[in-house]
């Protein structure tokens, strides 16, 4: 964040204060405010594109990413899908919920621990984190357009290079590549969530080759963001979703097979993580009942096959 604002404070001071800047009142769109209307209105995009990024990366620090409380296995849960964990004191572990070594709790559609928020990305926080990702990547794309235009117009000025600064010059380089870093680099965060909703999968179950039940895209979008599409959807603002804790996994479709007609009760566990965001120690008590579930969901895919062949 504070590179981020480095180079918002050096396209105020030098971008719009210095090329946009407009000494006669009368012509201000905004009373106070000593900008040309053209400048006026990108600054006030460029301000809440930038605040919209500050809200979206404080909720994703301070929400609560989906912390599995403290039960007992529920008597109605099917037998495959039971299993403990043995960090959190051998209480139940949803199917989808994985335990975080660096937070010490299970997570609830744990994606990964991301220390740029000093939080897990879980249910209730993974909207938060791609607003996140797409105003800090939308203004650092401003940040770098604008250094580009700051440096047209410096060229085209006549003796523009005897009244250079070697430090103003340097500190605008210097934002110009930090914006343009950003943008690829939030870009391809923000990618990788995009395909994880797609495909109802966490970073973590990439890994272990598990899904949750298939769906289309606007379908998974609800779950997170909300269940109707509005403008909220492109605001930090709490979503009204709520966690199931017994929603299943299943083993992730290689050739694109759809897994929503697959019954849930025969929908399998995770086991031996992969990702070293979980605890690698971290093991389900019922690796049979699970190899028999995975085995009965292969069947019921085959006969699907078979079937529709014929």
């Amino acid at each position: 964040m504070l590179l981020t604002q480095f180079g918002h404070v050096i396209t105020l001071r030098y971008f719009f204060f210095d090329w946009m800047y407009e000494p006669d009142v009368r012509l201000h769109c905004v009373s106070g405010l000593p900008l040309r209307p053209i400048g006026a209105i990108w600054f006030f995009l460029y301000e809440f594109i930038i605040w919209i990024s500050v809200i979206s990366h404080l909720r994703s620090a301070f929400t609560n990413p989906g912390v599995v409380p403290p039960m007992a296995v529920p008597k109605e849960i099917p037998q495959q899908l039971v299993r403990d964990c043995k960090k959190c004191s051998y209480y139940w572990k949803p199917p989808r919920a994985h335990h975080c070594k660096t937070c010490n709790k299970c997570i609830f559609r744990m994606d990964h621990h991301c220390p740029w928020v000093n939080n897990c990305v879980g249910f209730y926080n993974q909207k938060y984190f791609m607003l996140f990702l797409l105003y800090t990547g939308l203004s650092a794309l401003l940040t770098a357009g604008f250094m580009i235009a700051a440096g047209v117009m410096w060229l085209r000025l006549e003796q523009g290079k005897a009244h250079a600064e070697p430090l103003t010059f340097l500190a605008c380089f210097c934002a110009f590549l930090e914006g343009l870093f950003f943008t690829f680099f939030t870009g391809d965060f923000l990618i990788e969530q995009i395909e994880g909703i797609t495909l109802n999968q966490s970073t973590v179950e990439t890994h272990q080759r598990k899904c949750g039940k298939q769906g289309t895209f606007l379908d998974n979008m609800r779950e997170s963001f909300g269940p109707s599409l509005s403008i909220f959807w492109v605001l930090p603002t709490v979503p009204p979703v709520r966690a199931n804790f017994y929603e299943p996994t299943f083993d992730a479709p290689d050739d694109g097979s759809d897994l929503s007609d697959s019954d849930s009760d025969l929908s399998t566990v995770s086991s031996d993580p992969l990702s070293s965001s979980e605890d690698p120690d971290d093991r389900e008590s019922t690796h049979l009942s699970a190899h028999r579930a995975k085995s009965t969901v292969h069947s019921n895919t085959s006969r699907k096959r078979v079937a529709a062949s014929s």
